[in-house]
């Protein structure tokens, strides 16, 4: 059993899927500097949704008997150090949060429990939001995002969980042992994020792969608009199938390699409220003893102008829309031509947008 274990808990949009990639790209880099990477994406989705009693999306329940795997795979754990992280433990209420805590601890009586929180700037990261939130199905188009989360305020908040995360956490942990990481703003050398979490664990970055790290993909907008569309066009698809087709293969995948022309921006009652949660979560930090690594000027960047309009030209999203209707052509004759036996190896995507009369 280790002595140290850190559980790193997001929030959502902080370059949580960046960090576990690098994670599971080096754990034997970690494991020589003193700290097992626990786990896996799907374990610790099931283990968080219990804890926290989070329903999943597919199958409506919440799972149970997958927490005491975690805290049996880290009790097996040789090294001084244990890490493990999923943005799904940010859903925890105080219960669950002294639910992951006291097992942990009560695993052995040496061990200390440390929460590492990524952090950004809610103004940078609610187009994130909005785009995940098309890529899972969402019809809202971006001013009803915006104007959804001024009519409603709680539900800004409960999309970042920042109140739900210093609701819980303080009260089951000393403020030294709950570490918030902030996200560099654009502009900051690329692997500023994975070396202020390597400081946290006491490891050095530099001693690992960091090639293997991968971001979210990010739409531009007119894609993200087509399938906004696309979704409120339908009967919503299956989660499985919204996932494998539309998230995973169009939205992070091919389309997500398209050039980006316009990016959404928040204004008005939208911006305000976004910059005064900041301030709110600012001086929370200020006051609240924790671990703070990076600045809290992170947390206020400098934010673009809003377009004068969102307004997308017609020949614009009937662009992306074949572009897509022709990707997903093309997957379908791969998988029919894999079924019978006869796999021809993909063309590649400048062959297919060839078929567009545009060069990938």
């Amino acid at each position: 059993m280790p002595t140290t274990v850190f559980a790193h808990i997001g929030l959502p949009k902080t370059g949580t899927t960046h960090l576990q990639a690098l994670l599971y790209a080096n754990r034997g880099a970690f494991e020589q500097q003193g700290t097992t990477v626990v786990g896996r994406h799907r374990m610790h989705f099931d283990a968080a949704s219990e804890i926290t009693g989070a329903r999943g999306r597919r199958t409506g329940e919440i799972p149970s008997g997958r927490w005491v795997k975690v805290v049996r795979a880290v009790e097996k754990v040789t090294t001084p150090q244990a890490v493990f992280s999923s943005e799904r433990y940010s859903l925890a209420r105080p219960p669950g949060a002294r639910t992951l805590v006291e097992t942990l601890c009560d695993s052995s009586a040496d061990a200390e429990v440390h929460v590492i929180v990524t952090l950004r700037d809610l103004v940078a990261a609610e187009p994130s939001a909005w785009q995940e939130y098309v890529k899972n199905g969402g019809t809202r188009s971006w001013p009803e995002f915006c104007a959804a989360g001024v009519a409603d305020p709680d539900e800004l908040r409960r999309r970042r969980r920042v109140r739900r995360l210093f609701a819980a956490w303080p009260e089951v942990l000393p403020p030294e042992h709950l570490h918030v990481v902030t996200v560099p703003p654009p502009g900051c050398p690329h692997g500023l994020l994975f070396e202020r979490f390597c400081s946290v664990l006491g490891v050095d970055p530099a001693a690992m792969d960091t090639l293997e790290g991968r971001a979210n993909s990010s739409l531009d907008f007119v894609a993200t608009e087509m399938l906004r569309r696309v979704n409120a066009r339908r009967p919503r698809l299956p989660v499985p199938v919204q996932r494998a087709e539309i998230k995973k293969f169009l939205a992070n995948g091919a389309l997500s390699r398209r050039d980006v022309r316009i990016r959404p921006a928040l204004s008005g009652e939208a911006l305000a409220l976004a910059r005064a949660e900041n301030e709110w979560v600012t001086e929370r930090l200020r006051s609240g003893g924790h671990d703070v690594v990076g600045d809290l000027a992170d947390l206020h960047g400098d934010h673009p102008d809003a377009p004068a309009s969102y307004d997308v030209p017609a020949e614009d999203l009937l662009d992306a829309a074949l572009e897509a209707v022709a990707l997903l052509a093309t997957r379908s004759a791969e998988r029919g031509a894999a079924e019978r036996g006869t796999v021809e190896r993909p063309r590649g995507r400048a062959k297919v947008t060839g078929l567009l009369g545009r060069e990938g």
